[in-house]
């Protein structure tokens, strides 16, 4: 866990930075990420929230509309020939990244990784136990690590 606030232009985000650019100049393009809100009982802001910090870091994020089907998103994110696919959800439906993974695989995206991204203690994990921007922080590193970067 992180010690106090995780500040834009730390060694931690100069980390990360450094990292989706050796993704770049390996893969010839910026890791790109759509982060996804599927639950009614959430406002949103945490979506937005996690795609500040995942834009601070160098990736490219795309935003889906709130609310769309699994199916709606899988859609957007083949379209969008994202990365990985982020389901912000706060817990209530952690079933949706199977969902999505499965949906996925019926459009031949096998390779688009698939998490939940949590902003609860409800995960069970160091990682939601820290505060907001650094949980985000540490779910973007997740993300180049599923990537292979």
């Amino acid at each position: 866990m992180l010690d106090g606030p995780v500040v834009i232009g730390s060694d931690l985000y100069t980390s990360l930075r450094e990292r989706t650019l050796e993704f770049e100049k390996k893969n010839g393009r910026r890791p790109r990420v759509l982060l996804t809100n599927m639950d009614r009982g959430s406002d949103g802001k945490r979506v937005k929230s996690f795609g500040v910090v995942y834009a601070e870091a160098g990736f490219d994020v795309d935003i889906c509309p709130a609310f769309k089907t699994p199916e709606i998103v899988a859609k957007m994110a083949v379209e969008n020939d994202v990365h990985a696919v982020g389901v912000v959800n706060g817990g209530s439906e952690n079933r949706l990244p199977e969902t999505l993974t499965a949906i996925l695989a019926g459009y031949g995206a096998l390779d688009i990784q698939v998490m939940a991204v949590e902003a609860g203690p409800s995960i069970g994990s160091n990682i939601a136990a820290e505060p907001g921007e650094a949980l985000a922080v540490r779910y973007a590193e997740d993300t180049l690590d599923r990537l292979g970067a």
